[in-house]
């Protein structure tokens, strides 16, 4: 091979080194910034205390209370009435019992977006309504009741 043909494949290899660079590596532009995707649905603590004497041990309410039990039904719905979750109390962790002062009861709810309400609503204790931005952020979602 004589000079000038090397030159032209080290001239050709350094082209294409080029391109692959620049396929690579863009072309000398910032890249674009790409959002971060948003989940679709956001999982939201929540604590429901019952302050009474009349509970048990294992956090089963007495009385006027006995329907608050581990396994009571939290239901989440959307402002049409959809149901978008349903857990139950206890669910997230053991419920804490306090003895003469009543029981601590852990859930979690996944809430998804692209609704305008959201009611949460504790076995049959009555409900609550929230926008999205209310019910995810954090500490909305304590109840308590008794004495």
């Amino acid at each position: 091979m004589n000079l000038r043909t090397q030159r032209l494949i080290a001239l050709a290899a350094a082209g294409i080194f080029t391109g692959v660079l620049v396929a690579a590596c863009g072309n000398g532009e910032p890249p674009e910034p790409t959002a971060t995707p948003t989940p679709e649905h956001v999982t939201v603590e929540g604590v429901f205390a019952l302050a009474s004497d009349r509970v048990t041990p294992s956090c089963r309410g007495e009385g006027g209370y006995s329907d608050i039990t581990p396994g009571t039904e939290v239901l989440l719905t959307s402002g049409t009435g959809d149901i978008l979750d349903v857990t139950r109390l206890g669910d997230a962790a053991e419920p804490e019992y306090l003895g003469s002062s009543g029981c601590v009861y852990t859930f979690e709810l996944s809430v998804p977006r692209g609704h305008e309400y959201y009611t949460v609503e504790v076995g049959s204790r009555g409900s609550f309504t929230y926008t999205f931005e209310e019910i995810t952020d954090e500490g909305t979602l304590m109840y308590s009741m008794g004495s």
